[in-house]
Parts: structure tokens; C-alpha cells; sequence
């Protein structure tokens, strides 16, 4: 017997330790307890599970009473009353729980803290007919999938939600076990069907293409000639196409950059190679006039031509003899020309746009920090800022300003291959978007803002070598789309939003069979 009842305490002591709790004094290993003494010290449960910032309760049993609850160091740092209700803390993590009685006997349990039930993303592009599998974390599984508002269909155990054939926006919802809820968007967003149009396809035509929109959307094309080196413009009549050649003395025609005034008649900045000059071309309704902007060096790549409210024009360009950034303004006798930014290699891939005071605001790229650089015009001085320095980015910046004066940019990323966008207030800016990724894609960016200030960018997707496109749909971009899936397509884009429409106009270069190509939004 003496035998037995030895084994008998150990058994105790081996449970009560395994339960996390011990009553130290010698009737807590006894096998019987005096009549009347205190009975083991318990807390209950000896493990509980607490969303972030919520609250659990712990209760202490036996003992001799006169608990005091404490959560012991190096958890994450919750916090328990004098009633045992222990209140988690913001991060995930376990706390030890811990009672004492008034004989000093300690029993403990685990806090074990969750994050909150989410279900990610918060919003979520899908096609029409498209599928995209959302994701629960946190909370308590198991998860149920469900749509809360919509005609989407989701599988209840997997979250894979399957879009409606129209567009409209779903609520998705996921409820864990203890009936914790969270929801996001399905973004239901339209396949565009394009029109696709080959201009100028008996000569190398293409490179270089910048287009704009007369206000009843009307496409001018100005772009680069390579056969013939020279620089032409692409007019649509309404039924057709109607071709000029603006500029035949030398090379010319590189970096084009179209803009048209008030009576839609062109105006064109380009750079002249032979004599290594930054050139205009200005249409009166009869007659081409041609001016030398700057020389004297190698001036004039990555030119951007934008009119103010009189239709005088305004230009940023690149100096590749000093390497820097400089504009050059018409105060309708002659050019002013400034130095923008000097410091290290700095101007390529310059794109401009005015503001309603006609103020200059510029996007561009410091080839020797590998940023994205802007700098705007205060009325004395110009204002220079580092917009993106996450590795390699910046190169063939796009620049527009929403209907408030605000700057948007998108840009490629060459360290992740991928196109980016960044939108700022002129003062700050925003955290840069990846909005495709996945290829090598996002060069030959190019930008505009619709009427209600969403953007839409055409681009380059080097790897399927196919012209690319996306746009905002007000609370999240939407699926990238391949606008013309015809092999080498899709360089040199330049892109414009019809006034009356909202549908995007797109002008681009077939390198394959070296001729200019339009796709229209239908």
C-alpha cells in the first residue's frame, strides 16, 4: 500500500503540471486533502484564443482564494484585470496567464492572441466571366465563403468567385466558426473590343507616334518616317486617312511630340539628327512653319510639347552634351530657354503638361541615380522632387494632371520588369502601384485622364511583345488587357481619351512589319 500511494502523488504532481498549474504547499500533493483544506488551484480554461485588441475571460477555482491574475513578461504584451478579463493586444502572438492564491500557489494558462478575420484583397479586378480566388486570414477557422450583393458565385470552401457576364460591382463575403465576418469588392470590369486600323503601311512608318485629340475626337498622328528620315503627320477625315509631310531637311521626325490649338491645327516638337537640334512645326491651316527651338549641342530627344490657353507652345527636353533637363517657352516673338534640373544625368523620357495657369509641371528620369524625378514651375523658381527610388524606375515616364492640377505618372520599373503609377498633390506624394507585373512589361508608357480624372495607360508587354492596356475604374485598376495581340505591336504608344466618349484612343508602331497602327475603343 505505502507503494501505491506514492505512485498516487507523482500521478498528482505529473497532472497538475501538465495542466500548467501547481500547488506548491504540501497538501496540493496529497491524495486526500484534509476536510475542510483547500482543494487544487485551476484556471480556467487553460487555453483561450483572442482576436487583436479583443477581450477574454479567465476564471481561478480552488485554492485557498484571494487570487491575483497577472500576465507574466515576455509575451506580447496583453493586459488582465483584478477580474481575470485579459484584454489582447494589437500584434499576434501568446501571452502566459498566471494566478496566484493567497498561499503563493501559481497556476497558469495561455493567451493565444489572432489576428482579425480579413479577407484579401479588400477589392478585386475581375473580367466579365473571369474568375479570381479570394483569400481569408486570421479569425477562427474554419472559413465559409458567400456573396453578400451581387450575382457572382463563389465556392463556399475554397473562395473562388466566379464574375457575372455584365459589369457591376459584388460584395464577397467570409464568416469563420465563430461567426466573425469580413468582406471585400469584386470589381466586375467590361473586356474592351478594339477596332484595329494599319496606316501608312507602304513605307517604315511609325516610330515615335504621338497622337491627339481635336475636341470632337478627331485623331492626328504625328510620327517618325525611317525610309525616308523624315517626320509626317496622319490626319482622320472621317472616312479615311489624309497623310502630310511636314519636315523632309535632314533626319527629322524623331521624339515627335504632337499637340493641337484651338482651331485643331497641329503643332510638333521633334528633334533633328543631323543637325543634333531640338525642331517646331506649326500648321496654320495652309502652310507648315518651321523653327529652330535650341542647338548648339545635342539638344532635343525626349522632347514633350504642350500649348497654354493663347496656343503658344512649351517644351521639355533633353541636353545630352550637358545632360540635363531644360524647357523652352514661345512669348510669341522668340524662345526662352531655361536649365530645369542639372544635377547628375538627368531630362530623359521628359514628359509635359500645364496647368490652368499655364504653369509647367514635368516627369522625367535621372539616368545616373535611376529615379523618377519631377519638377514643376512656382511661379519664381522650379521645384524639384524625387518621386520613386526604388531601384531602377522612372524610364518612359507619362505625365497628366487631373482636373484639380494634380500630378499623375505612369513609368516602367526596370528592376521588377513592371509597370507603375504614382499619383501626387504637387507637394507629396502617394506610395507608387505595381499595376502589371508578372512579364517584362510597362515600357512605352503612355497616360491620360478622362473627363472624371480616372487614368488609362497603353503600354508595351516586352515578353508576349503584344500593346497592352489599363485603366481605373474608380476604386481599383482593372484586369490588364492586351489591346492588339499581333506579334511586335505596341511600341512608341501614345494614348488619348475622346472628349465625347470616354473611350481611349490608342497610336502605336508594328516593329514587324515597320508601319504605324490606331486601335479605337469601341
Amino acid at each position: 500500500m505505502r507503494g501505491t500511494s506514492a505512485g498516487l502523488r507523482l500521478l498528482v504532481l505529473a497532472c497538475a503540471l501538465l495542466a500548467g498549474c501547481g500547488n506548491f504547499s504540501m497538501v496540493g500533493i496529497l491524495d486526500t486533502p484534509p476536510a475542510g483544506g483547500p482543494s487544487t488551484l485551476k484556471l480556467i480554461p487553460v487555453a483561450v484564443s483572442v482576436p487583436v485588441n479583443g477581450v477574454g475571460r479567465f476564471t481561478a477555482a480552488g485554492g485557498s482564494g484571494g487570487y491575483t491574475y497577472s500576465v507574466m513578461t515576455g509575451g506580447v504584451g496583453g493586459a488582465i484585470t483584478a477580474e481575470g478579463l485579459y484584454t489582447a493586444p494589437a500584434l499576434p502572438g501568446t501571452d502566459s496567464v498566471a494566478v496566484k492564491d493567497s498561499t503563493g500557489a501559481v497556476c497558469k494558462a495561455t493567451a493565444t492572441v489572432v489576428s482579425l478575420l480579413l479577407l484579401v484583397p479588400d477589392t478585386a479586378s475581375v473580367q466579365v466571366g473571369g474568375t479570381y480566388t479570394f483569400d481569408a486570414s486570421g479569425g477562427f477557422p474554419p472559413y465559409a465563403y458567400s456573396v453578400a450583393a451581387g450575382t457572382g458565385v463563389i465556392d463556399p470552401a475554397t473562395g473562388l468567385f466566379t464574375a457575372p457576364g455584365a459589369a457591376e460591382s459584388d460584395t464577397v463575403r467570409v464568416t469563420d466558426s465563430l461567426n466573425n465576418v469580413s468582406t471585400a469588392t469584386a470589381l466586375i470590369t467590361p473586356i474592351s473590343s478594339w477596332m484595329i486600323q494599319s496606316i501608312d503601311t507602304a513605307s517604315r512608318s511609325g516610330q515615335y507616334a504621338s497622337m491627339a485629340l481635336s475636341g470632337a475626337g478627331v485623331p492626328q498622328i504625328a510620327y517618325y518616317e525611317s525610309r525616308r528620315v523624315e517626320l509626317r503627320l496622319e490626319k482622320w477625315n472621317g472616312s479615311a486617312w489624309t497623310r502630310q509631310t511636314v519636315d523632309t531637311t535632314g533626319t527629322v521626325g524623331q521624339y515627335a511630340s504632337l499637340a493641337l490649338d484651338a482651331a485643331g491645327h497641329a503643332q510638333v516638337s521633334y528633334y533633328d539628327a543631323t543637325n543634333k537640334r531640338l525642331r517646331y512645326a506649326s500648321w496654320n491651316g495652309s502652310a507648315w512653319s518651321i523653327q529652330t527651338v535650341d542647338s548648339g549641342g545635342d539638344l532635343g530627344k525626349y522632347d514633350s510639347l504642350a500649348l497654354d490657353g493663347s496656343g503658344r507652345p512649351k517644351i521639355s527636353y533633353y541636353d545630352a552634351t550637358n545632360r540635363i533637363l531644360k524647357y523652352a517657352s514661345w512669348n510669341g516673338t522668340s524662345w526662352t530657354k531655361q536649365i530645369v534640373d542639372s544635377a547628375a544625368d538627368v531630362g530623359m523620357y521628359s514628359s509635359l503638361a500645364l496647368d490652368a495657369g499655364g504653369n509647367p509641371h514635368v516627369s522625367y528620369y535621372d539616368n545616373t541615380n535611376k529615379h523618377l524625378k519631377y519638377a514643376s514651375w512656382n511661379g519664381t523658381g522650379w521645384a524639384v522632387q524625387t518621386v520613386d527610388n526604388a531601384g531602377d524606375v522612372g524610364s518612359y515616364s507619362s505625365l497628366a494632371l487631373d482636373p484639380a492640377g494634380n500630378p499623375r505618372v505612369s513609368y516602367y520599373d526596370g528592376t521588377g520588369k513592371a509597370l507603375k503609377y504614382v499619383a501626387g498633390t504637387g507637394t507629396s506624394w502617394g506610395t507608387p502601384q505595381t499595376i502589371d507585373s508578372g512579364n517584362d512589361v510597362g515600357t512605352y508608357s503612355s497616360l491620360a485622364l478622362d473627363s472624371g480624372g480616372n487614368p488609362h495607360i497603353s503600354y508595351y508587354d516586352n515578353t508576349n511583345r503584344h500593346l497592352k492596356y489599363i485603366s481605373w475604374y474608380g476604386s481599383a485598376w482593372g484586369v490588364p488587357q492586351t489591346a492588339d495581340p499581333a506579334n511586335n505591336v505596341g511600341m512608341y504608344s501614345s494614348i488619348r481619351c475622346d472628349p465625347a466618349t470616354g473611350k481611349v484612343r490608342i497610336a502605336y508602331y508594328n516593329s514587324s512589319s515597320m508601319d504605324l497602327k490606331y486601335a479605337k475603343e469601341l
